[in-house]
C-alpha cells in the first residue's frame, strides 16, 4: 500500500517493499521446507524466524517531512533516522544503481535508506556527507523538503 498524505505542515509517505516481501517470503519458505524435509527442524525454525524478523524490520519505509526534521522509519520502527532540516543544505532527485540494493547501505559519501526501486532523493548535509532516501514518490518528497527548506531560510 502506497499512501501519501500532504498537509500544510507535513508530508507523510509509506513505500511498501513488495518485491522484498515476496523474495524473502519465497526464500524463507524454500529453506524452511528443505530443512524440514531433511529433518532439520531447528535449522528450519531458525531460518523461518530470521526471515520473519528481517521482514518485520524492512517490509516498508515511512518518510515524514515535518516542520523541523525528516523522519525515516523502516517496518515496525526498530530502525529509525531523524535528520534535522537545519542540517540539510540541498536536495535533489537521483536514480540509484541496482548495485546499491535495499535496506541501509553506505554508498561512498553517505548512506542510502531504501526498500524498493531505484528512485531516491539525495540530501546534501552540513557535514559534507549525503543521505539518499529511496522512494516511489521522488517528486513529492523533493518538493516537500524544498518547501520546508525554503520556509526555514525565510525564518532565519
Amino acid at each position: 500500500m502506497n499512501a501519501t498524505i500532504r498537509m500544510q505542515n507535513a508530508y507523510r509517505h509509506t513505500q511498501a517493499g513488495t518485491l522484498m516481501r515476496v523474495l524473502f517470503g519465497l526464500i524463507g519458505a524454500g529453506i524452511f521446507i528443505a530443512a524440514g524435509l531433511a529433518g532439520e527442524w531447528v535449522i528450519a525454525g531458525s531460518i523461518g524466524g530470521l526471515m520473519a524478523f528481517v521482514l518485520l524490520l524492512f517490509h516498508d519505509l515511512h518518510v515524514d517531512v515535518e516542520a523541523e526534521c525528516i523522519r525515516l522509519r523502516f517496518g515496525v520502527g526498530l530502525l529509525r533516522k531523524t535528520v534535522p532540516l537545519a542540517d540539510v543544505k540541498a536536495c535533489r532527485r537521483v536514480r540509484n544503481t541496482p548495485l546499491y540494493g535495499w535496506g541501509i547501505r553506505y554508498i561512498g559519501r553517505g548512506w542510502l535508506y531504501n526498500v524498493s526501486g531505484l528512485n531516491a532523493v539525495e540530501l546534501d548535509l552540513a557535514s559534507g556527507k549525503r543521505l539518499r532516501i529511496g522512494t516511489d514518490d521522488p517528486e513529492g518528497l523533493e518538493q516537500a523538503i524544498k518547501v520546508r527548506l525554503h520556509r526555514t531560510d525565510r525564518e532565519k
